[in-house]
């Protein structure tokens, strides 16, 4: 799930580079080990504070009771734009 978030964080930020699949073939093609260094740390962050929103804001105690654990992905993503945005 991070690395789908990192390929979705580098097609935002980078005006060259545009992902609308994240497929294991945009994974391996796509992505360079320069991108992951980048962005591990932020999307680690990231996916923590969802996490955490999830649990302590909607009362998710597990990933097992969300609907669909793909469900991270973006709501990590969607934390760190309004993040971004807000600052």
């Amino acid at each position: 799930m991070i690395l789908k978030a990192i390929l979705l964080k580098k097609s935002l930020e980078d005006t060259k580079f545009r992902a609308f699949e994240c497929k294991r073939k945009n994974l391996l093609e796509d992505l360079q080990a320069s991108d992951i260094t980048k962005y591990w740390d932020v999307m680690v962050d990231a996916f923590a504070k969802s996490l955490n929103k999830l649990s302590d804001e909607y009362g998710s105690p597990s990933l097992d009771c969300l609907p669909y654990t793909t469900m991270i992905t973006p709501f990590a993503l969607i934390l760190i734009i309004l993040k971004e945005k807000l600052r």
